[in-house]
């Protein structure tokens, strides 16, 4: 009876491997796929900061001032700017070259998805000493569970990354002294808030950690060290671009607060990932009681990683990628507490039936995730790539019919439009849906220098739709007229007097 058991066990590991890995190939071939895909929009606003890069590819300054021309809003703190850009440079990406820009951002997004992935397994294995078969299956769920706009060629990877590394590293059992975890948290911290704004709260993991354990004194030093480095970092940056920093990243994010936005977004977006963040909410609060430290800061991790993008989801614009570590550290407080869970006396199974309960699991979140990939991009990927060789002939007729003149796109196509990345060194307000907001119910006074521009080019081309008037918020285009249409959209240029 025994011998049997031990067959079927390992009969049940052997088809948990094989199904395991058939569910990665299949959604990584996917990902990658997706990732060389034309689609010029995966989510949040992609095009922006494929633009951003352009620039530096072109060797133009990333923050500009938002009053001047090409009135650009830069959202985002540098980081990955410059490093997609450094990393384009080196493999001969020119900077109108928007999908290669694109496919380069996504790439490598999805190459630091599977390093995150990676850190997981390694840290259930080798910090919090799980089985391989947990470890692995739960890792490759972390996996299935970054949606396809994970791979958006936007700075959120990158900052999952840094937050990520922290937490791991600092469990690890390599780095159990404080004065090891204090700068090493301070330098993932600060790589963090350089990728984006909201990066800010991984300075608070550690910390909070410290202060549960009434770690008086490693507290202040950290608080105080933090203040510092951060102060010097800012006014470094501030400096380097000429005053323009602060405009940008911080007048580029006054969205204002959308109930009917959060509801919109998030609303379908918490029903479906519940399941994932309700025990890892009731996870957190054990671990951040318990005496180990690495508890405290994993637990204390995903609380920061979950209330404060459940409060910045309010403002009109934010989107589920203000999650993706909490989804992450979520799948690797599953991993934690499987075995715990499974060998309770309301919750005891045999090893072969934990193998198979996790089967089931991982298939159905597997299946559910390939359908996400396929169902919403790669069917149409022959029309999506059509349109965009359909633009850029666009882009190469604008060229010659009208050399050096610059653009202001107002087309109604927010999500399958690549002009603004095509015409990435002629357009101006490249960044339209970002200004609108901030714009948006203000008293004027920021439109006051693309008004006036608007109103006084006389090289300025306007792209509407055809059958579309320009509009923008607080602009006049009254003294504009059509002067040709091409390939579906209309041409507009001033009256002369």
């Amino acid at each position: 009876m025994r011998s049997g058991w031990l067959r079927n066990e390992g009969l049940l590991q052997t088809l948990f491997v094989l199904l395991a890995a058939v569910i990665l190939v299949l959604n990584l071939g996917s990902k990658f796929i997706l990732a060389g895909s034309y689609i010029p929009e995966l989510g949040g606003f992609e095009r922006n900061v494929i633009w951003g890069i352009q620039q530096i590819l072109a060797g133009n300054p990333l923050y500009s001032n938002p009053d001047l021309p090409p009135f650009s809003l830069i959202q985002y703190m540098p980081l990955y700017y410059y490093l997609m850009a450094f990393l384009g440079k080196a493999a001969g990406i020119e900077a109108g070259d928007a999908h290669a820009v694109y496919a380069l951002c996504r790439g490598f997004n999805l190459f630091i998805s599977m390093l995150l992935c990676s850190g997981i397994f390694i840290s259930l294995r080798h910090t919090f000493r799980s089985a391989f078969l947990p470890a692995a299956g739960f890792s490759v769920f972390a996996f299935l569970m970054l949606q396809p706009f994970t791979l958006s060629g936007r700075p959120d990877m990158l900052k999952s990354f840094f937050f990520l590394l922290q937490v791991l590293l600092i469990c690890s059992g390599k780095f159990s002294r404080l004065r090891i975890q204090i700068p090493l948290s301070l330098l993932l911290s600060l790589l963090c808030f350089l990728c984006k704004q909201d990066g800010l709260t991984a300075f608070a993991v550690l910390p909070a950690a410290l202060f549960l354990g009434r770690q008086w004194k490693a507290l202040m030093v950290y608080i105080f060290s933090a203040t510092g480095l951060l102060a010097i970092v800012l006014l470094l940056l501030d400096k380097a671009f000429a005053g323009n920093f602060f405009s940008n990243v911080l007048g580029a994010l006054q969205n204002g607060i959308s109930i009917s936005w959060f509801m919109s977004v998030f609303s379908n977006f918490f029903f479906s990932y519940a399941f994932l963040f309700a025990p890892a909410l009731v996870l957190s609060y054990e671990f951040i009681q318990e005496k180990s430290l690495r508890f405290r800061i994993a637990g204390s991790a995903f609380l920061l990683a979950f209330f404060p993008p459940l409060l910045a989801s309010l403002k009109f614009g934010s989107g589920p990628n203000y999650f993706q570590e909490a989804i992450l550290l979520a799948c690797l407080f599953y991993g934690l507490s499987f075995h715990k869970l499974a060998e309770s006396s309301w919750f005891r199974f045999h090893e072969s039936r934990r193998l198979f309960l996790l089967f089931f699991f991982l298939l159905a979140t597997g299946m559910s995730s390939l359908q996400a990939v396929t169902g919403l991009f790669l069917n149409q990927e022959e029309l999506i790539r059509a349109t965009y060789f359909a633009e850029a002939d666009f882009c190469r007729q604008l060229e010659r019919d009208f050399p050096g003149k610059k653009l202001m796109l107002l087309t109604g196509r927010q999500w399958e439009d690549n002009l603004s990345t095509l015409l990435a060194d002629r357009i101006i307000n490249p960044n339209r849906d970002v200004s609108a907001q901030v714009f948006e119910g203000k008293d004027g006074n920021a439109l006051q220098a693309l008004r006036a521009y608007v109103m006084n080019s006389s090289d300025l081309i306007l792209i509407t739709d055809t059958g579309q008037k320009p509009g923008f918020p607080g602009l006049d285009f009254s003294g504009y007229h059509v002067v040709k249409s091409i390939g579906g959209r209309n041409l507009w240029i001033k009256n002369q007097p």
